[in-house]
């Protein structure tokens, strides 16, 4: 008995040991790039620096310390983003922790293939191309915004390790190949207000994206989403939606429930009707439906008590709802 006791003792001792331990690794810090930041997070950014690099030369791109990364304009069309603006790799440091990553791969597809002989690069060399986020990325428990550009054709390797960040305030994820699908361990981030995934060939979205419950900000554009979830009426706080450029038919009724959603963008998709119940939607001011298959409108879309801004271009609508007479409503694509 009097040796289980002492056992257990030092098996409490132990583990102790290894938090003391940990805690203590954390808080070495080393100058890196002009800052001070614990050693273990400088091994991962320079994991991170090594494979941003093209892959037919050994150099490399070098983390560069900056106050804030405040040039990522994430609220512009991912079309008006110019990333070759951008330095490929940026870093913002915050009481001595890394609070704030940019990571844009600098190889551009159709830089390596030659138009007057049609010479591309080999398998081989494709396979050397393209970010690779590490494992390790969960080390930086302090981070609040994280912003990824891969290659369109390459895409990025994203471990699930990186949902394990609940720090994060803004993910960004564009074109990094999400095409088998984003994991459900998204749910994690609660803390997200701001979340970007543009690009990926998305074909569904995972149901735990209800949890993020301080969401306001959700970029799905340029996907190929056909439907999306009911739970996606679980994010109260909402403000912004965009799903332009997708493969939509139909919106679920449970999107109505989206009372505090401000910008609903459904530019070219392949909707031919819209929810009869829309009006419950009191806080939208912006609804985009331009190049979608819509015939008509619902009859009480004009009850949309905050509604400004309506584009339907290029549907085959010929005639708007009483509703919409005589609002203070800008109406764009009908005479």
């Amino acid at each position: 008995m009097l040796l289980a006791v002492l056992q257990y003792w030092d098996y409490i001792y132990q583990i102790n040991i290894k938090i003391e331990n940990k805690k203590f690794k954390m808080s070495v810090t080393e100058k890196f790039r002009g800052a001070n930041i614990p050693k273990k997070e400088i091994d991962v950014l320079k994991i991170i620096e090594h494979t941003i690099k093209y892959p037919r030369t050994e150099s490399h791109e070098k983390f560069k310390l900056v106050n804030s990364i405040e040039n990522f304009n994430i609220d512009k069309p991912l079309r008006v983003i110019n990333y070759s603006l951008f330095d490929s790799a940026l870093f913002v440091v915050k009481n001595n922790r890394v609070s704030s990553l940019s990571i844009i791969d600098p190889n551009v597809c159709d830089s390596c293939i030659d138009k007057d002989t049609g010479w591309r690069p080999s398998d081989d060399d494709c396979a050397r191309c393209g970010i690779i986020i590490p494992e390790s990325i969960s080390i930086f428990t302090a981070l609040e915004e994280l912003y990824i550009v891969g290659n369109s054709l390459v895409g990025c390797r994203i471990p699930d390790s990186l949902f394990e960040l609940i720090s994060l305030k803004i993910l960004f994820l564009d074109r990094v190949g999400l095409s088998r699908g984003i994991s459900e361990k998204i749910g994690n981030l609660k803390s997200l207000i701001s979340l970007h995934l543009p690009g990926n060939r998305l074909q569904e979205i995972p149901e735990s994206i209800t949890n993020l419950n301080s969401l306001i900000n959700l970029d799905l554009s340029q996907n190929r989403l056909s439907e999306l979830p009911s739970s996606l009426s679980g994010l109260k706080n909402l403000r912004v939606l965009n799903l332009r450029k997708n493969s939509l038919n139909e919106l679920p009724n449970s999107i109505t429930d989206l009372s505090n959603l401000q910008v609903l963008n459904l530019y070219r998709n392949k909707l031919t009707s819209l929810p009869q119940n829309i009006e419950k939607m009191e806080s939208l001011k912006k609804l985009t439906l331009e190049e979608n298959n819509l015939t008509s409108l619902p009859e009480n879309i004009g009850d949309l008590s905050s509604l400004c801004h309506l584009n339907i271009s290029k549907n085959q609508i010929t005639k708007i709802p009483d509703s919409l007479i005589n609002k203070n409503i800008v109406i764009r694509g009908y005479p």
